[in-house]
C-alpha cells in the first residue's frame, strides 16, 4: 500500500511539474471554441528543422495571411497583412504584461510593411503617390513611405526619395539595419543605399561573371550578409532561395532552401525573427496563404 501512495505521489509531481513549465514557456489553450495565446510566439512550440504551420488553429482561410507576420524586436506585438471578409489591411495583437495575447485587432499599421531591425523605423506600401509625384508606369503599383518612433507614437509618415519611388514593385520589400532598401526591379534584386539622409539611385545585385540575381519579395539580413528571396518557377510559382554576400561585395548563386520548405505550391515573403532563431514565410498547399515557420539552422548550414 505504501509503494502504491508513493507511486501516486511521484505522478502528482510529475504533472505539477509539467504543467508548470506548461504555462512558463508559453500555451495555447482552447476552451468554448475560443483560443487563447500566451507565451513567446503565441506560445507555439519551436520549430526544428522542418517548416511547420505557425499557429494553424489561428489563421484560417477566413483569416489569410496576405503577407507574413512579423514580430517587434521585444516580441511583444505581431504584425501582417491579413485578407479578411469585407477587409484587407494590417492586423496586429499584442502581449500584455502577463504574457497572453490580445485577439486580432484590425486595421493596424502592419501590413506591406516592415520593420527596420531595431525597431525605430517602419517602411511600408501604399498606392498613395506622394505629393507632386507622378510617374505613368506605375499605375496601379505601390510607393515607399516610411515613418519613426517618436516615444510610444509614429510620426508623421514621409515619402522615401523618389529616385527609389519612382521605380515599379509590389508587395514585400527588406531594410537592412543601415537603412539601405532591397527590392525587386524588372525581376532582378537590387539595393539603394541610404546616406546623408536620403536613399540613392538603385545598384543591382550582382552575382558570379557580374551577372543579376532574379528574384523578388526580399528579407535581407540586418547586417547584409544574406538575403532570402523568391524566384518563380516554370509554373509561375514561387520557391524560396538564400544568396550570401562574398569579400569582394558580389554574391554567392542562389541555392534553394531545404527542409520541406519549397513544394508544389507557392513559398513567398520569408521573414526572419529579430532575435535570429526562425524564418517564417507564407505558403499556399491549402489553396491560402498560411504562414510557416522552421529554425534558423538550416540557414547556417548552407553558409558557405
Amino acid at each position: 500500500m505504501k509503494n502504491i501512495f508513493q507511486i501516486w505521489g511521484t505522478i502528482l509531481t510529475l504533472i505539477w511539474i509539467l504543467s508548470f513549465f506548461g504555462v512558463a514557456c508559453g500555451e495555447t489553450v482552447t476552451e468554448n471554441n475560443s483560443t487563447t495565446y500566451a507565451g513567446p510566439y503565441l506560445g507555439q512550440h519551436p520549430p526544428g528543422d522542418s517548416a511547420v504551420l505557425f499557429a494553424p488553429e489561428l489563421f484560417v482561410r477566413e483569416n489569410e495571411s496576405h503577407d507574413t507576420p512579423y514580430f517587434t524586436p521585444e516580441g511583444k506585438k505581431m504584425l501582417w497583412g491579413a485578407i479578411m471578409p469585407d477587409l484587407m489591411a494590417g492586423a496586429c495583437m499584442e502581449m500584455n504584461d502577463d504574457g497572453v495575447w490580445s485577439e486580432i485587432m484590425a486595421p493596424c499599421r502592419g501590413g506591406g510593411s516592415i520593420l527596420r531591425p531595431d525597431g525605430n523605423r517602419l517602411y511600408f506600401h501604399q498606392f498613395e503617390a506622394p505629393p507632386g509625384v507622378k510617374f505613368p508606369d506605375k499605375q496601379g503599383r505601390e510607393f515607399m513611405w516610411y515613418a519613426d518612433k517618436v516615444g510610444d507614437e509614429w510620426s508623421e509618415s514621409k515619402p522615401v526619395d523618389s529616385v527609389v519611388n519612382k521605380y515599379s514593385m509590389h508587395w514585400q520589400f527588406g531594410v537592412a539595419a543601415n537603412d539601405n532598401l532591397y527590392f525587386s526591379v524588372g525581376g532582378n534584386l537590387c539595393c539603394a543605399e541610404y546616406a546623408n539622409g536620403r536613399h540613392l539611385e538603385q545598384q543591382p545585385l550582382l552575382g558570379k561573371n557580374n551577372k543579376n540575381i532574379p528574384g523578388g519579395l526580399p528579407y535581407i539580413a540586418p547586417d547584409e550578409s544574406y538575403i532570402i528571396y523568391a524566384i518563380l518557377n516554370d509554373r509561375r510559382l514561387g520557391d524560396l532561395f538564400i544568396s550570401f554576400k562574398t569579400e569582394d561585395e558580389t554574391w554567392t548563386d542562389g541555392q534553394r532552401l531545404g527542409g520541406g520548405i519549397n513544394t508544389e505550391a507557392s513559398e513567398l515573403c520569408p521573414k526572419v525573427t529579430p532575435d535570429g532563431k526562425y524564418l517564417f514565410y507564407i505558403g499556399d498547399g491549402a489553396g491560402f496563404f498560411r504562414p510557416f515557420w522552421i529554425n534558423m539552422s538550416i540557414i547556417h548550414a548552407l553558409k558557405p
